[in-house]
């Protein structure tokens, strides 16, 4: 991925994506030795809100949520898999079909809701993750 950003501003990118922490960040990419905390705090905050960076940032973070969307979308299409092969055995059926509660948490319903919350967000996640949500209508939602 080609940016414009300098060394040091990756950098501050990297540690901010590892640690969601700016200041903490900022300590590690730049020479803040002789620097006070108000100071390191105040050009942290400059630096996520630097178009370029918060731009960067922004594209890795949903590269990433997308990323964790498609992982665990595969790992429910294999679990179905088991669930529906013929080859399986009833406890490998059994425990697919507890893993999949879950992951879905519908293990954490109270009885007579249908909601699927984990569905929802995960339509949420990928439209927010490829950057197609806008109409929030576009989306369908569970009935209850």
């Amino acid at each position: 991925m080609k940016t414009n950003l300098t060394a040091k501003q990756l950098e501050f990118c990297k540690y901010y994506l590892q640690s969601g922490n700016a200041t903490e960040a900022y300590i590690q990419a730049y020479d803040t030795e002789n620097m006070k905390e108000q100071t390191i705090y105040n050009e942290a905050s400059k630096l996520l809100k630097h178009e370029k960076v918060a731009e960067f940032i922004e594209t890795i973070q949903k590269r990433e949520m997308l990323g964790t969307f498609n992982t665990r979308q595969k790992y429910l299409d294999k679990l179905d898999e088991i669930i529906d092969s013929d080859d399986s055995t009833m406890a490998e059926k059994i425990q697919a079909i507890n893993t999949v509660a879950k992951l879905k948490q519908w293990d954490k319903r109270k009885a007579g809701l249908q909601i699927d919350y984990q569905e929802e967000n995960d339509l949420i996640q990928r439209s927010l993750a490829t950057g197609l949500l806008g109409d929030p209508n576009r989306y369908p939602r569970k009935d209850i």
